[in-house]
């Protein structure tokens, strides 16, 4: 646990949330400033800066509980469709740094946006490369 983080806190109950789920490993809460009604957060317990640092049982804990909100969410709300978006890195969006999978369902012209612009690979032998190297470290 680290004491400055926000997410540590609500795992200690330093700061009150809206639980869903608890687990001895993983806590399931509403997001306090959502996207859409229903929005979650799944986090380790334990604090974790990004998702490549949590054990591979717990990333498919996180998972797995996310697979049954999915599942809930599309009953409660009667929607077909959800986000699963988990940031890693300031540049990458992160805003508080304990890893954590968002779960937001998505509403018919909710005008919540996830975009980008579309970049390409300079040549064919690029992302040839850059898929050897990936591939080679997997």
């Amino acid at each position: 646990m680290k004491n400055d983080c926000v997410f540590c806190k609500i795992v200690t109950g330093d700061i009150p949330a809206v639980k869903i789920y608890e687990s001895s490993e993983i806590l399931a809460f509403f997001d306090i400033f959502p996207a859409n009604k229903g929005h979650c957060l799944v986090i380790p317990k334990d604090h974790y800066k990004s998702i490549d640092l949590i054990p591979d049982n717990l990333i498919a804990s996180i998972f797995c509980l996310a697979k049954k909100i999915v599942k809930i969410q599309k009953k409660i709300f009667n929607i077909s469709d959800v986000n699963l978006l988990q940031n890693n890195g300031r540049e990458a969006g992160q805003t508080v740094f304990h890893a954590h999978l968002h779960i937001i369902p998505r509403f018919k012209n909710d005008k919540v946006n996830f975009s980008w612009k579309e970049r390409a690979y300079e040549n064919e032998s690029e992302i040839l490369m850059l898929a050897n190297k990936m591939k080679e470290g997997l």
